[in-house]
């Protein structure tokens, strides 16, 4: 997970970041790797798991494309 906060997390360095974390008490480098670490560990073990909830729970002719990821997720929280 440190390697993806190094390559896709850390390296952004904005103002509105800064500012978020000077409001949270915490250096960017708290923010990233502390505070939100569970945030991209969710985000990484969605898109791991995305294609093959996907595979299991087909797309429906008459859904769109929110609809359907909606759907994949309540179906993943009410039988995972």
């Amino acid at each position: 997970m440190t390697k993806y906060i190094d390559q896709n997390v850390a390296v952004v360095q904005t103002e509105e970041k800064e500012k978020y974390a000077k409001a949270l008490g915490l250096t960017l480098q708290e923010l990233d790797y502390v505070f939100d670490r569970d945030f991209y560990v969710m985000d990484t073990l969605w898109e791991k798991l995305i294609p093959v909830l996907m595979e299991t729970y087909p797309q429906q002719d008459e859904e769109n494309q929110n609809d359907y990821l909606q759907r994949i997720e309540k179906e993943f929280y009410q039988n995972g």
